[in-house]
């Protein structure tokens, strides 16, 4: 029974060993994965910032540009 015994308790053993490397390579995995993530949404809201604050100034450059026409065009009147 001792026999019996110490094989059991060595493949419990061996089997908590492998979970614990297969846990850590998921863990790094999902790490990895999360710092992708990460890193993909932190690029895109800068470059949709950027696009954000051009477009505004686009937008009130041509804001601009229409009153100077209206108030050239009216002065002719």
């Amino acid at each position: 029974m001792d026999k019996e015994d110490n094989n059991v308790i060595s493949n419990i053993e061996l089997k908590i060993e492998f979970l614990e490397k297969r846990y850590e390579d998921a863990n790094r995995f999902f790490k990895f994965t999360l710092s992708v993530i990460t890193g993909t949404i932190v690029i895109l809201s800068i470059i949709l910032a950027y696009f954000s604050v051009a477009s505004k100034k686009e937008v009130t450059d041509a804001i601009r540009e229409m009153d100077r026409k209206l108030k050239f065009s009216l002065s002719k009147l």
